[in-house]
């Protein structure tokens, strides 16, 4: 039973990334600014967010 929730969560979550994507697609179809771009993109997905603040810091460490 216990295996079943969390195939369930999963698959829940994959479903919310999923239809992020199309929300964040139909969002920046006619936009032309990248950094906008970008960050939409960013803001989509957990994880792709995480790894976007990791380059900004390290982009922010290397201008010191």
């Amino acid at each position: 039973m216990k295996i079943y929730g969390i195939k369930k969560l999963f698959w829940y979550k994959y479903l919310q990334n999923y239809l992020n994507w199309f929300l964040v697609l139909e969002r920046i179809k006619n936009k032309t600014n990248k950094m906008a771009t970008i960050v939409s993109i960013a803001l989509a997905s957990n994880q792709v967010w995480i790894q976007f603040k990791e380059i900004a810091i390290n982009n922010m460490l290397y201008r010191i």
